[in-house]
């Protein structure tokens, strides 16, 4: 009872102690150190309490147990996680702070291995880091991650390997699809495959009639131009909704390419030409593009 009595009083001047604490102070009870930066202890707590959550993290779990370090229930057949701990995780993963932390997250893992394989285009020297992209130089070869945020993570943990260049999206766009990029002297062939010479014409004829139904659609809205920077390279150019509904127009479409609907319904309003670094930066920044305040998103 007096032990009770004496871990009760111990709290209650602990509670007490850490509400009198003059403002740069450790928050811990019984320390009198200095804080540094925004943290609210002292760098000897906190190295302390990661040390001892390493320790925790460590701890063998007995089967059936909840995977989570600080928890000790018991799991449903099947599960990694128990009941309670599961819930709090969806509801954190709804809310807008863990949403942001993770953006916040990607970007940073982004503009690090951006930085260390570069930080510019190595074919047009553009550095905008809402532009840029890691590109394979021997194009995808099946190993790791190909693209997004899996990719630069997958870099990260591999001690940044080699056969990895920073491009921008234009030049990216133009090296995948043509082979070639029209800002420089970088080249990126394909791979050969063995085909039937009949199925070698037609894709021939409908690489070309393709490319005829983007030079008509180019011409109906403007000319082969991004309206936000001037991109004038038709190997970069590419249509874009104003309205930023493209997602649900594409699903409307059920595959047809978009250039072949645009020549059947005689180009409504609605599109625009981009170049792909505006096309990409305006979807991944709200409609807006990184261009002179947005104005692709206007359809000026």
């Amino acid at each position: 009872m007096r032990s009770a009595m004496r871990s009760e009083n111990v709290k209650r001047w602990s509670q007490g102690n850490i509400k009198n604490k003059a403002e740069g102070v450790c928050s811990v009870a019984y320390c009198i150190r200095v804080t540094d930066g925004p943290y609210k202890t002292c760098s000897y707590h906190r190295k302390r309490g990661l040390d001892n959550k390493i320790r925790k993290q460590k701890m063998p779990k007995k089967e059936g147990q909840c995977r989570v370090w600080s928890c000790s229930n018991l799991t449903l057949p099947g599960l990694t996680r128990c009941e309670p701990c599961r819930t709090r995780e969806a509801l954190w993963a709804q809310g807008t702070t863990c949403k942001l932390r993770r953006a916040e997250r990607r970007q940073e893992v982004k503009l690090e291995v951006l930085t260390t394989y570069g930080g510019r285009c190595v074919c047009c020297g553009e550095d905008t880091l809402a532009f840029l992209t890691i590109d394979h130089i021997d194009r995808y070869n099946g190993i790791g991650p190909k693209t997004g945020n899996a990719l630069y993570l997958w870099l990260k943990a591999n001690s940044y390997p080699e056969g990895f260049r920073v491009l921008c999206m234009n030049c990216n766009f133009a090296l995948g699809k043509f082979g070639f990029c029209p800002h420089g002297d970088i080249i990126q062939p394909f791979k050969e495959r063995e085909v039937l010479e009949r199925t070698r014409k037609t894709r021939d004829y409908q690489r070309v009639y393709h490319q005829e139904l983007k030079r008509r659609a180019f011409a109906a809205y403007g000319g082969p131009r991004c309206v936000c920077c001037g991109e004038i390279h038709p190997e970069c150019l590419s249509i874009d909704h104003i309205n930023n509904d493209g997602a649900h127009h594409r699903r409307q479409l059920a595959g047809k390419p978009i250039y072949l609907w645009l020549y059947e319904n005689d180009f409504p309003p609605g599109f625009q030409v981009l170049c792909m670094n505006c096309n990409i930066s305006k979807r991944d920044n709200h409609g807006i593009c990184w261009h002179e305040g947005g104005r692709a998103h206007n359809g000026a």
